[in-house]
């Protein structure tokens, strides 16, 4: 009888850890595509940078062209300023 009895915990032991095995594989399944999408995350990042530093280097271009634009017409300003000091 003591047999019996020990044959049908075990039974009924490894049905109740089947069902906990099979949760944890579910679990583990999860965690592997959270895993998958954290790494899309981090290899998403870069592009966002790069992105981000050609959008700044546009508006450097701007900006530099316009200080050469504000340059030049300082330049003929002094230009002009100059002609009229020399032509009195």
């Amino acid at each position: 009888m003591n047999e019996e009895l020990i044959k049908a915990i075990s039974l009924l032991l490894d049905e109740k850890l089947d069902l906990i095995r099979t949760d944890l594989d579910i679990v583990a399944k999860s965690i592997h595509r959270v895993e998958e999408k954290i790494d899309l995350l981090a290899e998403g990042i870069p592009a966002d940078v790069l992105s981000l530093l050609q959008m700044m280097d546009k508006k450097l271009d701007s900006i530099k062209n316009d200080v050469e634009f504000t340059y030049q017409k300082a330049s003929m300003n002094e230009l002009e300023i100059n002609r009229l000091k020399h032509q009195q």
